[in-house]
């Protein structure tokens, strides 16, 4: 839900109606938390950790959002993803251990 929710939050900034979907939009946002303080609590993680939360909900989740729609996008087109081809060498040398 969270990207539509996004979306959603940006639609109504531009619309005029910010405030009316931002109380809604930040009830969200707390239940989010919630939850992840909860998944925190059940890790044994320490809770002031949670903090780091608000950087990663503006720019790693956003990041993820582009490879999720990217890779939806492939799918429906039927393309085929793949990991790609190293190319070997064999021009590694092995080390000897002669302590």
């Amino acid at each position: 839900f969270s990207p539509l929710v996004d979306l959603l939050m940006l639609l109504s900034i531009f619309s005029g109606n910010g405030l009316q979907i931002g109380i809604y939009y930040l009830l969200f946002q707390l239940f989010d938390i919630a939850a992840s303080a909860l998944a925190f609590s059940f890790e044994g993680e320490k809770i002031y950790r949670l903090w780091t939360l608000i950087p990663q909900r503006f720019t790693y989740r956003w990041l993820m959002y582009y490879i999720l729609f990217k890779a939806i996008r492939r799918a429906m087109r039927g393309e085929l993803q793949s990991w790609g081809v190293m190319k070997r060498t064999g021009n590694v040398e092995m080390e000897l251990l002669n302590s």
